[in-house]
């Protein structure tokens, strides 16, 4: 039983939110984090590359650096929650479909740099 206020609140958020739909707002926002629309060129350059690093590596690999860049992109964007409330919010409201999610965010992230990793693929 979940009895933290703030937990419940962004529980029942959460469960409004159609969080496979890849337009649902947490989605859209993710992929504005990887292109570097919250921290700038740097940030997009550098997940450019990791792209191009991660792009045939095993699944295991893009799901830890995508997980990773996630929880950054939650901290910045739901501040008002520590990392155990989000991881929480996100593991109750999604339960046995979790690493179907993970999944989705690891498409938003093929997708976001498929062009630059096939682009390099075709040089």
């Amino acid at each position: 039983m979940i009895k933290n206020q703030k937990t419940k609140k962004l529980i029942a958020d959460l469960q409004y939110a159609d969080l496979f739909d890849p337009n649902n707002p947490y989605r859209r926002y993710f992929r504005l984090w990887l292109d570097g629309s919250y921290l700038g060129e740097e940030h997009y350059r550098r997940n450019i590359e990791q792209a191009k690093r991660l792009w045939n590596k095993p699944r295991r690999n893009v799901r830890a650096f995508v997980l990773s860049e996630w929880n950054k992109y939650n901290a910045t964007d739901l501040s008002d929650y520590s990392h155990h409330q989000i991881a929480r919010a996100f593991k109750e409201v999604l339960g046995d479909r979790l690493e179907e999610f993970n999944d989705a965010l690891i498409e938003d992230f093929r997708d976001e740099f498929r062009e630059f990793v096939e682009e390099q693929q075709v040089a």
